[in-house]
């Protein structure tokens, strides 16, 4: 079975074993080895074991030579040809003594009775090893080994701590595991049980000699070991049992990582929001049937070609404003239903009369509606309205809402009245609750000043309140929305102060000068540049999947300007800034879900490696690679699922409390949106490779010699 040729161990330059021999082939015999502490005894069990493959010479077992088995079919001689019991039990202290002998393979509970019966244990059948004496343990570790009917059975020290159970019984007993054929190997420094021993080897100055030896039989060597045909490894019920057993202990470890984790879905769901969804939302007004263009936003391929050449402007060289026949030639392209000139990013604060707000509420003034909202992250001293025009006509409102105006009931001013849309806070001001149907239709009446900054009282109709989140957060300041009124800025620019002004601006050098020639050449041709002082012009076009096709023909009437967009937010210059947050996004969470399994890995260093030496015991049991991987990849996944909805129930709580009633609260209304989770779901999944990745560090091949030796 066991054939030892000249074998010699090394460790550096140190000589363990020297041209060791010895035969250990006869099922009916048993086999001891002698030796001081320290001589190399538990050197011959680690290579007998498969432990240590580190050495010169001939080792072969069941008639193979032992370096050439793979690690695989080690598994499986460990599993159920050769078992070994260790000095100090390699026992799994978690488990009860029912659950460490039948996580060993495939027991039928009867089966398990009879060993713990025959070696007197039984009354501690369920047990935690924990609670038994060393001897308990002892004979707990020889019936894991002998449940399995191995050929070889190796035992180290075995009479070392035996208590209620004397070296003579344990022989008894040794011997009817001899008569079933079972060869036996002990290592000990018990003279009794050298004297009990059919054959006795001295291990002595890194040599090994025979002391006595009795009439043996040549048992027959060769087994063929079959890679699929090992048994069926409980890993469920160990996973499961080990959670169970070390509950209290995971608990303790849960705490940081949870806080960790939960700061991480804040962190992450706080950056997105802040820049690929700020992104997102400062062009989800825009409609997809409306195309941007503006005098003064040049493309980025047009600046870099600006700088180039030395050219200061943020215009064409052809015009300040659209004219009116910019106009009837993009309103003749095909599909597109309307253009409409504006200001651009001019706002005006009055009325269709030129009418001016500007009235403010002390906190002693503040209804009880609004008090129940203050605290302490949600506090102002005082509230103030002022007016705003509307930005565009009301017919183009549902398809151009520039500042994404959520109205909660009613409709936008109709162009040229004396309606307004107000604030959600206005109607808790004044009614004191939060009905904002009543009040639509309803006229309220505001101290205005004219334009000759004269005090008056104006009726405003109501045709809609906006939504605020005053639930989430106060501001000091509010607007109220006026009617569309069509201005006129023309006769402004068209002075001679204005005509200096850009011509100065225009001739900042001789490359500006030579490119704005045809603006600034006289004023005639200033005039004209100026057509009717709009900047802005929104087209809208029949359909939105015509829009990438008017933008096409708008691009090659006006090639140097930006056109703005949903296509632009997909294809153009803003989707490369969209996609460069993006990896940014991805790039950063992955680095930072990367160091953040590195510390959860950190944190978890003691109890990942009192879980390696557990696991290194189950490698002495003949559980294969897999099975260790299979049940770290269970494990950690069902710890980090916990840690998730656990981390998320605080971010949550957290959000709920306290973020949600903060200035900052849109930075975190998107935590539970299904993309978010998804996403931090995914880069939790980085964080668990790593943790798993660690855990199998600790029980790699090479480290398992040093877990089963400690």
């Amino acid at each position: 079975m066991i054939k030892i040729r000249n074998l010699t161990k090394k460790y550096k330059d140190k000589v363990i074993l020297e041209n060791i021999s010895m035969n250990l082939n006869d099922p009916s015999k048993i086999y001891s080895l002698m030796g001081e502490s320290g001589s190399g005894k538990t050197t011959v069990f680690n290579i007998l074991f498969g432990l240590d493959k580190d050495y010169q010479g001939i080792y072969q077992i069941f008639g193979k030579e032992a370096s050439s088995l793979t690690n695989v079919e080690w598994a499986i001689l460990r599993e159920k040809y050769i078992r070994m019991v260790f000095q100090d039990y390699k026992l799994l202290s978690n488990f009860t003594v029912y659950e460490n002998i039948c996580l060993s393979g495939e027991y039928l509970e009867n089966e398990i009775d009879l060993v713990l019966t025959e070696l007197d244990i039984l009354e501690f059948k369920y047990r935690h090893v924990s609670e038994l004496s060393g001897g308990q343990k002892q004979r707990v570790a020889i019936a894991r080994a002998v449940i399995a009917d191995p050929r070889i059975l190796l035992l180290d020290e075995p009479t070392g701590n035996l208590d209620g159970m004397t070296s003579e019984k344990l022989m008894n007993y040794l011997n009817k595991l001899r008569n079933k054929g079972i060869l036996i190997f002990i290592i000990t420094h018990d003279s009794a049980i050298s004297e009990l021993s059919d054959v006795v080897f001295e291990l002595k100055e890194k040599k090994i000699t025979s002391l006595g030896m009795g009439n043996t039989m040549n048992a027959k060597e060769e087994i063929e070991i079959n890679t699929n045909n090992s048994g069926k490894k409980q890993i469920n019920r160990y996973v499961l049992t080990n959670l169970m057993q070390t509950k209290k202990k995971l608990f303790y470890l849960a705490i940081p990582i949870i806080i960790i984790l939960t700061i991480f879905i804040l962190g992450f769901s706080a950056y997105r929001a802040n820049s690929t969804l700020a992104l997102k939302k400062a062009f989800r007004g825009i409609g997809d049937q409306i195309i941007l263009l503006d005098t003064q936003k040049i493309t980025e391929k047009q600046i870099r070609n600006f700088n180039k050449k030395g050219i200061q402007s943020s215009f064409d060289g052809t015009r300040i404003g659209f004219s009116d026949e910019d106009v009837e030639k993009v309103s003749a392209i095909k599909n597109v239903e309307k253009v409409y000139l504006s200001l651009g990013d001019v706002y005006s604060n009055y009325d269709k009369d030129s009418n001016t707000l500007n009235v403010v509420y002390p906190s002693s003034n503040f209804s009880d509606s609004i008090k129940k909202y203050e605290n302490f992250g949600n506090k102002i001293d005082s509230l103030s309205f002022d007016f705003v025009k509307n930005y565009v006509p009301k017919e183009l409102m549902t398809a151009y809402n520039k500042e994404n105006i959520e109205l909660l009931s009613g409709e936008f001013p109709s162009d040229k009245t004396n309606e307004v849309v107000i604030p959600d806070i206005y109607v808790l001001l004044k009614n004191n609750n939060e009905d904002f149907n009543t009040i639509i239709g309803k006229k309220i009446f505001l101290k205005v000043k004219d334009k000759n900054n004269n005090d008056k009282h104006v009726g405003y109709t109501v045709s809609g309140v906006y939504n605020t989140n005053y639930k989430n957060s106060l501001d000091t300041t509010y607007s109220i929305y006026t009617s569309y009124f069509q201005e006129d800025f023309l006769p402004s620019y068209l002075t001679q102060e204005s005509y200096d002004f850009y011509k100065k601006v225009m001739t900042v050098n001789e490359p500006t000068q030579n490119f704005n020639k045809n603006i600034i050449k006289d004023f005639d041709s200033y005039k004209h540049a100026v057509g009717t002082a709009n900047t802005e012009m929104i087209v809208k076009v029949s359909k939105p999947n015509y829009l990438s096709e008017v933008s096409k023909e708008l691009q090659k009437i006006y090639p140097y300007y930006h056109l703005v967009s949903q296509e632009d937010l997909k294809n153009g210059e803003l989707a490369s800034i969209y996609f460069y947050l993006v990896k940014i996004l991805i790039v950063g969470s992955m680095g930072i879900a990367l160091i953040t399994g590195s510390l959860i890995a950190f944190l978890n260093k003691g109890y990942i490696n009192n879980r390696s030496k557990e696991l290194a015991v189950l490698y002495s049991l003949g559980f294969r690679k897999k099975d260790i991987t299979l049940i770290i990849t269970i494990e950690n996944s069902v710890l980090f699922f916990i840690y998730f909805v656990l981390a998320c129930m605080l971010a949550y709580t957290a959000n709920k409390l306290w973020f949600s009633k903060t200035a900052n609260f849109q930075l975190f209304m998107n935590i539970f949106e299904p993309f978010n989770l998804g996403v931090i779901f995914l880069l939790l999944l980085i964080m668990l490779s790593i943790s798993i990745s660690w855990g199998l560090m600790g029980v790699k091949q090479r480290n398992l010699k040093k877990y089963l030796n400690e």
